[in-house]
């Protein structure tokens, strides 16, 4: 296991998406393309999961629940 830190400075987030390639926490996601199904706002870890969880459910046709 390993742990990762992604910060960007002022001069990356003044970038036009299609530049920087990533999105910002605080981001509004209206005009990204990205549209977030579970989640209302944004971050790395919330979009890790929806991809897996999309992968999860394409490839088994379901979803794990917890009780």
């Amino acid at each position: 296991m390993s742990t990762l830190h992604d910060f960007s400075t002022d001069a990356v987030k003044s970038m036009d998406l299609s530049r920087r390639k990533c999105l910002n926490r605080d981001e509004d996601l209206t005009d990204t393309g990205v549209h977030m199904q579970a989640f209302l706002k944004y971050s790395r870890a919330s979009c890790l999961l929806e991809c897996r969880a999309e992968l999860l459910f394409e490839e088994c046709g379901c979803l794990v629940r917890k009780k």
